[in-house]
């Protein structure tokens, strides 16, 4: 099992997951991006709405996109900390912190990280992204 070097688990990110507000709509694979912690919001937020656009628009909509950003049907939003883009499922940017990676015996890797609530409570999450 490989983990990560301790080093490595003090990193901070910008992680970017697919979620869900529906229990009928299944996220398969959780994972859709890390980004530079120094990167500002305005970066992040141009980078989240390629990802969401190149996975869930049309060839036209990318298209008329790609030529006027106002032709996004939806654009990322910034929520306190967090930068939200999309419909059901959707994508969610935030700020991590004690990023740690793990593989398992079949090659997959577990993420886990802390991230803070709006409160300023500590909550540490995981995902599995699978290869």
């Amino acid at each position: 099992m490989y983990k990560s070097s301790a080093k490595e688990s003090n990193v901070k990110f910008w992680l970017v997951t697919w979620e869900s507000s529906n229990p009928s709509i299944v996220v398969e694979q959780r994972f859709a991006g890390l980004f530079n912690p120094r990167w500002g919001k305005d970066r992040v937020k141009e980078l989240v709405e390629i990802i969401y656009a190149k996975s869930e628009y049309w060839v036209f909509e990318l298209m008329k996109y790609a030529n006027n950003k106002s032709f996004n049907p939806y654009p990322a939003k910034v929520w306190g900390e967090e930068i939200h883009c999309g419909h059901n499922p959707f994508l969610i940017a935030r700020p991590v912190s004690d990023f740690k990676i793990e593989r398992d015996q079949n090659g997959n890797e577990i993420v886990s990280w802390k991230q803070f609530t709006e409160q300023g409570k500590s909550i540490r999450d995981s995902l599995i992204v699978k290869h």
